[in-house]
């Protein structure tokens, strides 16, 4: 009889779980509607269960109660367990009886010890296996057992009699059937919750798109997103109707027929090789654009089709072909003023090669009678014409030193580089025999450090050491001691090497003009000179991909630093 009871009860909850399936699908998850119908739902199921039960004494009945209850808490939450209980509760109160004070105690314990089950759910979410189930019936009976102690006289010991082995072998494992069903209705609606949000979630982005987003199967299209409406100028149905090479002129660039073109894009797709090519497509005006397409295979409700979408291209097409254009004109402009620039250039230095050349003879001539006359006649002429003579001599001398000085400027850009690995501190020390003379009868302290080796041409870099070596030895003429520093400094991976003076210096407002041909920041009645070892001195690092730059005070002497592109060269170290 308890059997037959019990399996009444799980009838009616199996029908509980499929009327408490609909009553969720209808109703958001969550919200407060379908908690309070669920708890009603699960308090109705009990009030059936006590209206058909065993009865062990006048006034003492058992039934599923418990279980209903029970599953409540666990699967619905306090609002659902305390509906329920509450509408059982009142119901065996109005049944009455010896045994109503246990009925609604086993109501009471049976929806809190769901609801706790409940909360262990939701911190455990791993609390769902059988064992776990059938322990929590378990405990819902044991605990129902105890309260026959509420039962009056000696009849809590009759009654423990007759049904403790049921209860404690059928009404678990009822339990955890029940468990177990309202679980996989659990499961299943909240794969269908899920499955929901995932179709909102891309029909949103499916009709926000401003790509033409479509649907085919075979060569048919069965969906698309108002993005191709407006692209292609038409209606739904007029899509829907059509074929995929209907919006295509008859040819695409290549020559090719779009439909057979689009026939073997088709079939490559359906075949599990997504596609992604350019298109040429019209709209329904027959205005041509270009565009990029993406197709690929999917499965929408266990059919295989294709997803397709569009994207305009046609502005961007354009702008390609306009920077392409402008690339072109500038390239050949820039070609053009290369070849004006070059042409200008080589006039320019052939210009000044000839004068230059042109220069000599006549300075030369100029030089050798001023010469001649000052050794032969100078006795015999005035004081003052003698000076005046002198002058001229000397004159004509600067002159034809600032020629040759001129001349070699010019040669620097016709010269190819040599470039090989050179020690600087060997170009340093030849320089300085060279200029022993200058060095005579004065005290000049030299400093030379261990300088890295490097990549250059050397006998450009020598020029180099020697126009600023021979500038330092110049302006610290009215120095005792002189003092001259060669060394290096590092930046980074780049070596500086630099040539410090305790002479003249000069002001730094006019430092740009330093680099300039015949730019000379001290008068020459008072250091000799043309104006172009400096400008040497930038051309020639500059064709060694490098910089120049000067640091200086008035009186108290300048450093010129240089660097050289390509840094040090492997195994070379700085001083």
């Amino acid at each position: 009889m308890i059997f037959l009871n019990l399996l009444n009860n799980i009838a009616l909850l199996v029908t509980l779980s499929a009327v408490h399936g609909m009553i969720m699908r209808r109703w958001k998850a969550g919200g407060r509607a379908p908690r309070i119908v669920s708890g009603m739902l699960f308090g109705a199921v009990a009030i059936v269960g006590m209206a058909t039960p065993l009865r062990i004494e006048p006034g003492i009945i058992f039934d599923g109660r418990s279980i209903v209850i029970s599953v409540g808490g666990l699967f619905g939450g306090p609002v659902v367990g305390i509906i329920a209980a509450a509408i059982a509760a009142t119901y065996r109160l109005w049944l009455g009886g010896a045994g109503a004070l246990m009925g609604v105690s086993v109501i009471a314990e049976s929806a809190c010890i769901g609801v706790g089950y409940h909360y262990l759910r939701r911190r455990r979410p791993r609390v769902t296996t059988p064992w776990h189930f059938l322990g929590f019936g378990l405990l819902v009976h044991l605990v129902m057992l105890l309260l026959t102690v509420t039962l009056p006289g000696n009849v809590s010991t009759t009654v423990l009699h007759k049904i403790a082995l049921s209860v404690l072998t059928i009404y678990p494992v009822g339990t955890l059937l029940i468990c177990m069903l309202f679980l996989d209705q659990e499961s299943r609606l909240k794969a269908e919750a899920a499955l929901r949000e995932s179709e909102d979630r891309y029909r949103s982005l499916f009709e926000a798109a401003n790509d033409a987003i479509f649907v085919m199967t075979e060569d048919r299209f069965v969906d698309c997103n108002p993005g191709t409406l407006t692209m292609f100028g038409c209606n739904r149905e007029q899509i829907l109707a059509a074929r995929p090479h209907d919006f295509s002129p008859e040819y695409q660039p290549d020559g090719r027929l779009s439909a057979e073109k689009a026939g073997e894009r088709i079939a490559a797709a359906y075949g599990g090789v997504a596609q992604f090519f350019e298109w040429r497509h019209c709209r329904l005006d027959g205005e041509v654009f270009e565009a990029e397409v993406n197709l690929s295979r999917v499965s929408i409700a266990g059919a295989t089709c294709l997803l397709a979408s569009v994207r305009d291209v046609t502005k961007r097409t354009q702008a390609e072909a306009e920077i392409r254009r402008l690339n072109t004109e500038l390239e050949d402009r820039v070609r053009a003023r290369t070849a004006q620039l070059e042409l200008a250039n080589q006039e320019l230095e052939a210009f000044s090669y000839s004068v230059s050349h042109d220069l000599r003879a006549p300075l030369r001539a100029m030089g050798g009678f001023a010469r001649i006359l000052l050794e032969e006649y100078a006795p015999r002429l005035e004081p003052k014409a003698a000076h005046y003579l002198r002058r001229v001599h000397e004159n004509a001398l600067q002159m034809g030193q600032l020629v040759d000085d001129l001349l070699a400027f010019s040669r620097l850009t016709r010269q190819s580089l040599q470039v090989q690995q050179v020690a600087p501190v060997d170009l340093v020390h030849e320089v300085l025999a060279d200029l022993s003379a200058e060095r005579q009868g004065r005290l000049v302290e030299l400093v030379i450090a261990d300088l890295p080796a490097c990549q250059a041409d050397r006998s450009l870099l020598k020029q180099v050491f020697a126009n600023l070596l021979s500038n330092a030895l110049k302006y610290t003429r009215g120095r005792s001691p002189a003092r001259i520093e060669v060394g290096v400094l590092r930046s980074g991976d780049e070596p500086v090497y630099f040539v410090r003076d305790n002479g003249v210096g000069f002001d730094m407002r006019y430092a740009d003009k330093l680099f300039g041909v015949f730019q000379r920041l001290h008068r020459a009645e008072e250091f000799e000179g043309t104006g172009v070892g400096l400008a040497t001195v930038q051309r020639i690092v500059h064709r060694h991909g490098g910089r120049v730059w000067a640091e200086a005070e008035p009186d108290k002497g300048a450093t010129f630093y240089f660097t050289l592109k390509g840094g040090l060269t492997d195994g070379s170290r700085t001083g």
